[in-house]
């Protein structure tokens, strides 16, 4: 990048820093508190809903929880990610892990 570009770019970052307002926020509008209410995330709904039990009797036994043997150096508490193999592996504080 030559050196022109850059002290360019910093000109125009700086300039459009003093010409926005101060409370104006570019991804939520600028609405008098800086904040387009309609661009934020909803409130927590007030209303509990069910969750229906897992039938496990559908999910294929590979994909089970189960406790397997660990070796590996990871610290108790890492999250593994085996994308290929589909498992998400938690490693437990006995040196083994859940699947």
């Amino acid at each position: 990048m030559r050196r022109r570009m850059l002290l360019a770019g910093l000109s125009l970052f700086a300039l459009q820093r003093v010409i926005a307002p101060a409370g104006a926020d570019s991804l939520y509008g600028d609405e008098a508190d800086g904040r387009d209410p309609s661009l934020l995330p909803p409130p927590e709904s007030p209303v509990d809903f069910d969750i229906p039990p897992t039938d496990f009797s559908k999910i294929p036994e590979k994909f089970l929880r189960q406790t397997v043997p660990w070796d590996d150096i990871e610290e108790p508490g890492t999250v593994i990610v085996d994308a290929q193999q589909r498992h998400l592996y938690l490693v437990l504080e006995s040196g083994t892990y859940a699947l």
